[in-house]
């Protein structure tokens, strides 16, 4: 309580009595260290579930003493002396082998993951992991290995970047060193979400758990807080109490100072700047699907990127996304229970495997990332968002695979960006490939290929955005781009590209009606399929309708020389 109130928090201020001449427990002065939770088929170790807990402290520490929390329940540990350094596995069932410590009272470890927690006199919460089976390696998921954590010397790493397979032949070490052991890279300190638990409460998590004084922690613009303690039961989440509730339309925007720190040695803050605030009501036009990852490379995760269009905060848990099925039905459902607030302009981004699209982009947001149960997306399908109050569709986007940029060898692990936001989302010349420089995809930033403030539209006739084309994948000028304004809807256009002998190299499929505005690209693929050499070319764009001459207009461009 002594240091709530001072707030002070972390491996080295935590600190509460065991008991009358006991040595003291402090966060992290005990660890769980490994988890069976799935041992069929066995590797080389007995068939049973166990959970390995260390002794990091050069002094032994009384195991009866301490609760094992298992979700929101919780029981005593066997009453026995863990010595300094040392190891003890526990399994609920009886096994004839020394390694193990029979404990009858072991909840059961799911396979599918869970919440698993050490907690010490009068509350003091000494370990927590919320363990996943995507923590496994691809090809060790299906049972025998257990879950080893890498680094003990940063042990406020808490989430599954400090837990492995084991590397051991028998699939684990009960009761002896992890053979995954190691020391983790240097990461930024970061904020990982922010929330309102109510109108006068804001809770702020952290990627690792903070050891600095909390005073020296955060920084908060928008409202004054009356008070900063850590969440209750959690390790790296910490409740700001504002003097007053906050207001439609009052934002408040987070940040780490300089001065935070974890246990992690050498790390740096981060400055990214979370919000909340109270969301508005989403209506058609205030969402937009924006980027598209529906064939990751293996280990990677699928998302789908959303962008605010709005003038105001919105919240992702307000929408909801729906994959169709032929007939135009939901086939599946997509929901996030995470509250990302997204402001004007912001993105968020609905994620299948949270930890891999992070580990891919390391400049990702994290607190713009909401895991979610995204099924799997096919070569083409149709998205569609909708708001979860009332079921009001907002947008739908049926991508195809053939609105990547044929100039790329392969779109394997390469997103779908929208060049343009305020464009159809349903126009295929508005969607490419993410490009090469981009690592593949952009989530939480602006597209490698959004269309540039400069790129507009004619108010009447067509325009080229550049006389250039260089389809490199480098995200600039991979687009030959034609902007047009037609004097009447419901006209055709077509479009041909001749070299400079007058051969035509590409001829649009059909002839198409585009409406009344719009754009028109071309990837610098010929009807061969080939990407065309550089050099000097001619587009013929011709407008006809019924009733209406044949008009024809002519632009030369060029093509650059891919790098």
């Amino acid at each position: 309580m002594l240091c709530a109130l001072i707030g002070l928090v972390g491996a080295c201020q935590i600190v509460v009595a065991q008991s009358s001449g006991t040595p003291t427990l402090r966060a992290f002065d005990l660890l769980i260290s490994e988890i069976m939770a799935d041992p069929s088929p066995p590797v080389g170790l007995p068939e049973v579930e166990y959970l390995e807990i260390y002794n990091p402290t050069e002094r032994p520490v009384r195991l009866g003493l301490v609760e094992l929390i298992r979700g929101d329940a919780s029981i005593a540990l066997p009453d026995t002396n863990l010595p300094a350094g040392a190891y003890i596995a526990f399994a609920a069932d009886p096994v004839d082998d020394d390694r193990f410590v029979h404990f009858a009272d072991l909840p059961t470890l799911t396979n599918s993951g869970g919440r698993l927690g050490l907690i010490g006199p009068d509350d003091t919460l000494l370990d927590l992991v919320e363990y996943s089976p995507s923590w496994h390696a691809s090809g060790l998921r299906d049972g025998g290995v257990s879950l080893e954590r890498i680094d003990f010397e940063q042990p406020c790493h808490l989430d599954g970047a400090n837990w492995s397979s084991s590397a051991a032949r028998t699939g684990g070490t009960p009761g002896g060193p992890n053979a995954a052991a190691g020391t983790l890279p240097a990461t930024d300190l970061r904020i990982s979400r922010a929330e309102l638990i109510d109108s006068a409460t804001v809770r702020v998590s952290v990627n690792r758990a903070i050891v600095t004084p909390l005073a020296q922690t955060f920084v908060l613009d928008g409202a004054p807080a009356e008070s900063l303690l850590p969440a209750r039961g959690e390790l790296r989440a910490y409740d700001f109490a504002l003097e007053t509730a906050l207001t439609e339309g009052q934002l408040v925007r987070i940040t780490l100072s300089p001065n935070a720190g974890s246990c992690v040695e050498g790390e740096r803050a981060a400055t990214d700047t979370v919000v909340v605030g109270l969301p508005l009501d989403p209506g058609p036009g205030d969402w937009a699907i924006n980027e598209i990852m529906f064939d990751p490379l293996p280990g990677d995760g699928r998302y789908v990127e959303l962008r605010n269009l709005s003038d105001g905060l919105l919240a992702l848990s307000d929408v909801g996304m729906a994959v169709l099925d032929e007939a135009g039905a939901p086939a599946a459902r997509v929901t996030s229970e995470t509250d990302v607030l997204v402001v004007p302009g912001g993105f968020a981004v609905i994620a299948d495997d949270a930890a891999a699209l992070l580990a891919r982009f390391p400049s990702l947001l994290p607190a713009a990332v909401a895991p979610s149960d995204l099924p799997t997306l096919a070569d083409a399908d149709c998205l569609e968002l909708f708001t979860r109050a009332s079921g009001l569709v907002l947008e739908r986007v049926c991508y195809s695979a053939r609105w990547h940029n044929r100039a790329y060898a392969n779109t394997d692990g390469v997103a779908l960006e929208r060049i343009d936001v305020d464009a159809p989302g349903q126009d295929a010349s508005n969607w490419t490939s993410a490009s090469v420089s981009s690592g593949g995809g952009t989530p939480t930033e602006v597209n490698s290929q959004a269309r540039r403030a400069t790129q507009t539209a004619p108010r009447d006739g067509f325009s080229l955005t550049s006389e250039r084309v260089s389809p490199d994948g480098d995200g600039y000028e991979d687009l030959l781009e034609v902007g047009f304004a037609l004097p009447e809807p419901g006209l055709l256009l077509g479009f041909e590209v001749a070299d400079v002998a007058g051969r035509i190299v590409y001829r649009s499929e059909r002839d198409e009606s585009l409406g009344v505005e719009g754009r028109w690209t071309w990837d610098g693929v010929g009807s061969d399929g080939e990407v065309v050499a550089p050099g000097t070319y001619v587009l013929r764009v011709s407008t006809y309708g019924a009733g209406v001459r044949v008009a024809t207009r002519h632009f030369a461009f060029s093509v650059v020389e891919r790098i």
